[in-house]
């Protein structure tokens, strides 16, 4: 157990485990649905077999689709808050160094003659990039 509980949920899913868990689900399936019914009719091919095969295959995706119902619908647990700022998407938003706030590239502060001085010293162009950083000047 970890400090955020004993819930899967704990962490956002990633690709990797998606692609592991969509693999995992198709052999499954192919248990599931190919080989199990495939082994009850090749054993004995009688129609008390065949009958029984697809009371099987019936139960068997009816179990299907309540599990992947049940999984849709769970609640996920609360995700463990840090102060840090959330976007609109759930994102956390990045604060620091190269990471200008959105009001500094809305209204970038009023220039003063050191501040202009020490531009041209570094060889900025004077524009920054969205992310507060300094454009580089091309050369041709």
């Amino acid at each position: 157990m970890t400090d955020q509980g004993a819930s899967i949920e704990a962490e956002p899913l990633s690709w990797p485990r998606a692609a592991i868990g969509a693999a995992f689900f198709f052999v499954v399936m192919i248990v599931l649905f190919a080989a199990i019914p495939n082994l009850l009719i090749g054993s004995e091919p009688s129609q008390p077999s065949k009958a029984f095969t697809v009371v099987y295959v019936v139960v068997m995706f009816a179990l299907v689709v309540w599990a992947i119902a049940a999984w849709q619908n769970h609640v996920p647990t609360a995700p463990v808050t840090t102060g840090q700022r959330v976007s609109a998407f759930g994102r956390p938003m990045r604060e620091g160094p190269g990471f200008a706030s959105f009001a500094a590239k809305a209204a970038p502060p009023k220039s003063s003659p050191s501040s202009a001085a020490s531009i041209s010293h570094t060889g900025s162009t004077g524009h920054d990039s969205s992310f507060g950083r300094p454009l580089k000047k091309r050369s041709s």
